[in-house]
């Protein structure tokens, strides 16, 4: 029998929408190479153009008591975080009612770097003393998604610098990030 993961979304994958679907089916397809047998569980209302080529798909209601009974039905071996935010929502009801999974996050790309990028946009091209500085951490988002790759046991990332940035700037081990930008199969 195959080991399961459980993919939890705000989204239903479409990969032909977006790049960040793209690269979700990507990864999909390497735990499907790997042998995992993938349960893709998402917030959003069915969509008739989700990707489901060898999952199951399931609805899920946040901050709902029904959420551990799916847990425990489907007895998951590894938990995938679409996003720090689904990490935030559901995190803490699958340590509740499985304290020892394998929890892997992933950032598609880190939100505090964005948040960043987006505050020189606002004012003008100019750098702010916050992130000249790299003080990332006044920027909310920022702790929100720190927060969450150190409760995880994994986080794939796509950018080598942002890698870097985990590690210098947050201290974050080697250990917990793995490199896994866009490829072609």
């Amino acid at each position: 029998m195959n080991q399961k993961l459980l993919v939890l979304s705000a989204l239903w994958i479409e990969p032909t929408s977006s790049a960040a679907g793209y690269r979700m089916k990507q990864i999909l397809e390497l735990f499907q190479d790997l042998g995992y047998d993938i349960h893709y569980a998402s917030t959003s209302k069915e969509s008739s153009v989700a990707y489901s080529e060898g999952m199951k798909l399931h609805n899920i209601v946040l901050n709902d008591i029904s959420f551990d009974s799916f847990l425990i039905e489907l007895k998951p071996d590894a938990v995938l975080y679409d996003r720090f935010m689904l990490e935030e929502q559901f995190g803490w009801r699958v340590r509740e009612v499985f304290p020892d999974i394998l929890q892997v996050l992933d950032t598609e790309d880190l939100h505090l770097l964005r948040k960043a990028r987006q505050k020189v946009v606002l004012n003008k091209g100019l750098l702010s003393e916050e992130v000249l500085g790299g003080d990332f951490l006044k920027i909310e988002e920022a702790k929100r998604e720190i927060g969450a790759i150190l409760r995880c046991d994994l986080t794939i990332m796509i950018s080598r610098v942002e890698m870097l940035l985990l590690k210098e700037e947050f201290n974050i081990s080697s250990d917990q990030l793995i490199y896994l930008p866009f490829f072609v199969r």
